[in-house]
């Protein structure tokens, strides 16, 4: 078997969730991944991202594994189809013997670089902070905070814009508030007041679409811990094609909640 984070991707059936009007017979439009732009790093932005992608294909694969599994479960990961699309996103930082996320534009540039455990501080962010992918293909496009989440739903096949943080939401590149006229925006929220805080501005931004806001406690009917987020929900449910359900069917039957 080979290492799992380094096959840690999904190909999974997201790309298949159609318009909640209909959920068939829709034409998705691809659009490869692109961003709000970066900072200009004082560092070797490249040479960090070289750095890191060969040390994690010299280290220890049980290591590895286990760095891996604490960050998106084995299980789920292994209910996905595709498993070798991901090594791009990957790397390891011997220093800090901690997974690194690595996050490019639409050119294949590198734009940030995420220590995810860097001497005790969580996800420590070389380049650009700012740097808000995206990939636009389909009715249903969902946003969410967080690096780990930005793979999952690039993973999953989804439609998602992907901010880094919370903070960031002044990012979301202004087109596409144009762009997603007439779509569907699904709000992934972290059970939190940070980014309950930040729902009313990203709703306004979206002010041509239709926002739907899932709540994880409601969804799950259930109390949650303080910062329960999507990472958290897919790690429990354990099965990619039961999560694709479970928010296929949240988004025809509970709408928004805000």
């Amino acid at each position: 078997m080979q290492p799992y984070i380094l096959q840690i991707v999904w190909g999974c059936a997201m790309s298949e969730l159609p318009s909640p009007k209909e959920f068939k017979n829709y034409t998705a439009v691809f659009t490869a991944p692109k961003s709000s732009g970066g900072d200009t790093p004082s560092y070797d932005l490249k040479q960090m991202d070289k750095t890191f992608k060969e040390a994690l294909k010299k280290w220890d694969a049980a290591n590895i594994h286990k760095l891996g599994n604490e960050l998106i479960s084995w299980r789920f990961w292994n209910s996905c189809q595709n498993k070798e699309s991901s090594f791009k996103y990957f790397g390891y930082s011997k220093r800090d013997d901690s997974v690194t996320v690595h996050l490019y534009d639409e050119a294949g540039e590198i734009q940030t670089v995420a220590i995810r455990n860097a001497n005790g501080t969580k996800w420590k962010t070389y380049g650009s902070k700012k740097f808000t992918p995206y990939n636009i293909r389909d009715e249903v496009v969902f946003v969410t905070s967080g690096m780990a989440e930005i793979i999952i739903c690039e993973l999953l096949g989804i439609s998602y814009i992907g901010l880094q943080s919370d903070s960031m939401v002044h990012h979301i590149p202004q087109h596409l508030k144009e762009a997603l006229r007439g779509r569907y925006v699904v709000l992934l929220a972290d059970n939190d007041s940070s980014f309950k805080k930040i729902i009313p501005q990203i709703k306004s931004f979206f002010e041509y679409s239709q926002t739907i806001v899932i709540d994880f406690e409601k969804l799950l009917k259930k109390k949650l811990p303080k910062g329960y987020d999507f990472r958290d929900f897919i790690n429990q449910i354990g099965d990619a094609k039961k999560v694709l359900s479970i928010l296929e069917f949240e988004i025809m039957q509970r709408g928004d909640y805000v």
